[in-house]
Order: structure tokens, then sequence, then C-alpha cells
């Protein structure tokens, strides 16, 4: 994918450089262009082969000989040592160069840069982004994929795969990467290993294509994207209703009836295809009680994800266990209290993970769980919770999607930006990372809830603003290393209509250096959620933010140097810092403060 660089200063030296490359008295444009420049994958694992390549156009009517000039870069401004490549390309004609380094050179973003030089000219430019990690949530920026109609034509499948590689390139062009596919399974808890090539989905009624299917991950593998199935205890459709019907000692009951759900004329009609679609959901409910029935939705997840390649599962409802439970035969089996329920919750979800990871080491594990806050989650049921956490789960948080109602507790901006501030704190600290489900609309509201989610290092779900952005410089809001400040008084003096004091983090850095990171925020022109409709609601910028960092704070750190970054409009600038007599250290140069900006202070003793 080709990105024309955004510094200014790279921009005026090219434009330099290209008035060297016409300083023997031609005119017009420099001979040859970058048609192209992409790196392979948007998301590579630290020990990964990184390949990128050039496609370079001689757009003159002579032969040109040319040098093809790329390096990675990372961090803030960390880069490698240049990679060179000669071409000579014949007139009017085109040909490529392949760069391949043999790993990122530290976790989260880098970019791939490349410069097409004549000589000392440098006659084009381009750069590409991508992120490293090994463990896929801690870089998350995930999409949502349902029914997939682009598959079909009148729910015939297409003959080719066309659809699947213009889906992953939609996602690819916003920075996706990785999707989520929910409600394709005949039954979301016991038939994940379809052996039929077409189906009716248990849960929505989505048509599905075993082949489709396995092209979409497959392509979207090949773009270093991963792929994540949707997992609930529950199943549903007619498989369900027949696996109910052989096995009715796997479904829970009340009375001798099956918790299972009646609409026999759905489940009738359930896979007649007719001219319109209709969807629907017969649910099943499976007995979380019984180890045995555990064990079965255990295996097939396991075994779904050595058919399909899913890199990992986002549970809709966890394998939770009922406080009563009784026998066909009306005899109670067992009857428990929320402590000994929530301990056997944790049990079956710790059992899970042990073996499905045993197969599937990279296999990554997500959970639809928290819809109030954390807090309100650790004090119903905290050894499950704790347990979703361990090595590195994910918490959904699908209700804060609803703040725009005068009745949810987050619907004012203050509680929206602290709740999630706090709980991503909580969760972190127990292993965890936090995915909030956020709409994301091109208006003043969905850039705020962005902002609040990234500030507190958050991975919005489903929906982002900003991926070029957080592809590349993320890892200042998702490093698990940064450490939260709840000392904003002491650390730093900031204007007052500025909003900064939930986003102050400490990191180590290496040589015995320390970065603190601050994330100011122009506040939202509305007090609430769901007031900002409009594009025109972001409200105008603050001309000068005044930013002091306190001695008190820095506690024997000197600052040497600040960066200040922004999403939009895009910044990447040098702060100047300039010592007071206090012993205080002014940051200089934060002008036009538009909605988000990332202040980064490196520290040294």
């Amino acid at each position: 994918m080709r990105r024309k660089l955004c510094a200014a200063l790279w921009a005026a030296a090219l434009a330099a450089s290209r008035l060297l490359a016409m300083a023997d008295g031609s005119t017009g444009a420099p001979p040859a262009r970058i048609a192209s420049w992409r790196v392979e994958k948007l998301l590579y694992r630290t020990d990964e082969q990184v390949r990128a390549t050039a496609t370079v156009t001689n757009v003159s009517d002579r032969e040109q000989e040319l040098v093809a000039r790329a390096w990675l870069e990372w961090d803030i401004d960390s880069a490698a040592t240049p990679d060179e490549k000669k071409l000579r390309l014949p007139p009017r004609s085109a040909g490529s160069a392949l760069f391949v380094w043999r790993r990122p050179h530290a976790m989260f973003g880098h970019s791939a840069r490349i410069e097409l030089r004549q000589g000392q000219a440098v006659l084009d430019a381009a750069e590409d982004v991508f992120a490293a990690s090994d463990h896929y949530w801690n870089t998350a920026l995930i999409a949502a994929a349902g029914f997939l109609w682009s598959q079909f034509d009148n729910f015939v499948p297409k003959p080719d795969t066309k659809w699947a590689e213009d889906i992953v390139a939609q996602w690819r062009a916003q920075y996706f990467n990785g999707f989520e596919k929910f409600f394709w399974a005949p039954d979301d808890f016991a038939e994940l290993t379809p052996e039929a090539e077409i189906w009716w989905s248990g849960q929505a009624r989505y048509l599905e294509t075993r082949k489709g299917l396995k092209a979409l991950i497959d392509i979207a593998h090949s773009n270093g994207m991963k792929a994540i199935t949707y997992a609930k205890l529950t199943g549903g459709g007619p498989t369900g209703a027949e696996i109910a019907r052989r096995h009715p000692e796997w479904v829970w009951h009340s009375q001798g009836v099956l918790a299972v759900d009646r609409n026999a004329r759905q489940l009738a009609e359930w896979d007649v295809t007719g001219e319109k679609h209709w969807g629907g959901w017969v649910a099943v409910n499976y007995n979380m009680n019984d180890p045995a029935v555990v064990d079965i939705g255990i295996r097939e997840l396991c075994d779904s994800a050595s058919m399909f390649g899913w890199d990992g599962a986002r549970w809709d409802g966890n394998f939770d266990v009922r406080t009563e439970v009784w026998s066909l035969d009306g005899r109670l089996v067992e009857r428990l209290n929320a402590q000994e329920a929530d301990a056997r919750n944790a049990a079956n979800m710790a059992r899970t993970k042990q073996f499905i990871s045993k197969r599937h080491p990279r296999f990554v594990y997500g959970y639809n769980w928290t819809q109030g806050n954390w807090q309100q989650s650790m004090a119903t049921n905290p050894k499950e919770s704790v347990e979703l956490c361990r090595g590195g789960g994910l918490i959904m948080n699908e209700y804060i999607n609803q703040a725009d109602g005068v009745q949810h507790p987050l619907h004012r901006w203050e509680d929206f930006a602290r709740s999630l501030a706090d709980d991503v704190e909580a969760v972190k600290e127990l292993g965890g990372y936090y995915g909030p489900i956020l709409g994301s609309p091109d208006n003043a509201d969905g850039r705020y809830q962005n902002v609040f989610a990234y500030a507190a290092g958050a991975h919005p779900y489903y929906h982002h603003h900003w991926g070029w952005f957080m592809t590349r410089y993320g890892g200042l809001c998702w490093d698990e290393k940064l450490g939260r400040r709840h000392d904003a008084e002491t650390l730093a003096d900031v204007s007052t209509n500025v909003w900064w004091k939930l986003w102050i983090f400490d990191r180590p850095i290496d040589g015995g250096k320390m970065r603190r990171v601050f994330h100011l925020v122009n506040p939202p022109a509305q007090p609430v959620v769901g007031a900002g409709k409009k594009k025109e609601d972001i409200p105008a910028p603050i001309p000068q933010v005044e930013f002091v960092l306190k001695s008190r704070g820095l506690a024997g750190w000197k600052p040497v140097r600040a960066f200040r970054l922004s999403p939009e409009p895009f910044l990447k600038e040098k702060l100047t810092l300039e010592p007071l007599d206090s012993g205080d250290v002014r940051v200089s140069g934060i002008s036009n403060l538009s909605i988000w900006n990332i202040i980064v202070v490196d520290l040294a003793r």
C-alpha cells in the first residue's frame, strides 16, 4: 500500500531534490516514480521475516538507472540502516524491488520507508506501516464479519474468491489487523466442524460455505490478519435441535422439559432457501454443569481451529454453570451457591484454555463479559473474572456502546472516560486486555469514544478511527509496560481547559532511562455521549496549551527530549524543553490542540 509521507520536512526535502533532478535544464515531472509500496503484512510476529515490495515506473522516453533505498523505523524516531536496490528501466516500463528484513526491530508499530533516487536527487518517496506482536490482543484492531452477502449471487456461492479478496482489501485499507466471524456455525457450541459444504447457521441464519470461510481466513492470514471465531455455551437452529433430540442428557431442563426454544415453523423452514432472507434463533441450552458436555464444546472448538485456521475465540456467553440442576427423572443433581458457581465457571474456562492451547499455542481468548464496570464484575464473579484475564484474555464491553442513552451510567463524557481508564488499568493488572464495542461513526461522538479508549489503553472492538496512526504509534497506548500514574497534580501543570489527569503513564526504557506519556484531550463540546452527531460538533482547536513539568514530579529525573503526536491532523514534532528557575521545566510548542495529542517526554538521571 503506497502512502505518501506526512512529515513536512521530508516533503520539503523531496521537493528540493526534485529540483536537483531537473538541474540539467529539463522541466516537468521526475522521469520515474513509485507506483506502489506495500509491506506484505499488517501484523508480524517479532521473530517473523518482514517483506515489502516497490513497483517503480519509468514515465520517460529514455532508459533510467535508479536506486530504491528502503529502511525501517520504529518507536518515535529510531531507524535502521537503509538497504538499496539498483534498477535499470527501459523507456515507459515498470520494475519491482523486493526488500526483506530478518525481523521487526521491536514490539508495536513500524514504518517501512522508501526513496527512489537518481544520483543525489530523491525522485519520489513512500511509506507503509505495520505492527509487531506475539500476542494478537496486544495490537488488535478487529473488524466485524457477519453475513457476507458478497459471497453469493441470489444465495448461490460465487465460483471464485474475489469477494474475499475485496473484503480483506477493504479491511486492510482501514488498518484492521483481524476480524471476528460471528453466527457462522451450524451450532455455536456443538457443531463447529461442519462436513457439509453449505449451510444456514444456527444463530441468525446466515448462509455459509466451508470453502468460502477457509478462503477468507487464508487470504486474511496472507495479509497478516488474525481470524477470531465466535464462541458460546448455547447452540441453536435445526442442528442444535437435532442434537438435543438425540442427546437430551446434554441439555439443561426443568421438570423434564428441555431448555430448547420452541418454534417448529422456523425449524421446518430453516434450511429452505427462499427469495428473501429471514433470520432467527431457536436456542438450545447445553448443560455446562456436566464436565463431559463442556468437553464436547472444548474439543469442537479446538478441532475447528485445526479445520479453518482460527487464531482465537471470543465468547458471547462463557461455559458457565447454573446454580441448580435436576435429572430428567426429577432428582436434584446439584445446588450451588454463588461462590461455588463462580469457582466452577472459572474451572470450566481454565480447562478450555489448557486443552486448546496445548494444540494451538498462539490461540487467544476473549469474552463479552463486563456489562457495567469491572469493579462490579469482580464483586459478583471474582474467580471467573481473574481467570478470564489470566494469560492475556480480552475483556469485551458491549454495553458501553449504548452510552448515548440518557439512563446509561456512562452517559456523561467524564464518567465514560474515567470508567474506561479505571477498567483498563484493573484488567491490565490481571494480565488481560480490554475491548469496548464502539460504533465509531464519522462525527464528534465517534472520535471521542476512540480517544478515550486509546488513551486508556483499550482496543476498540469492531470499529475504530485512525487505524494508520494506531498501527504505527499504538505502542504509546498499548504497551503492557506502561504504568498509570494517579498523582497528576504532582507531575505537571496543564492549561485548565484541557483534560489530561486520567492518562499519565511511565515506562522504563533502555539505558536506565524512563519515558513519561501524557494524553491531552480537547474536551467534547457537549457534556454527554450522543450529542455530537455531526463532524462539525468537534470543538475548535485550543490555540495554545501551557504545559509545565513539576520538579517535584521529576524527582531527580531530567527531561532530555519531548515530542507530540496527533492522529487528526497528523503531527509528529519535537517540542522545546525550557528549564525554569524553580526547577520546573516548561514544554513549549503545543499549539492548536485539535482533539487529542500524545505528549512523550524521555527522562534520564
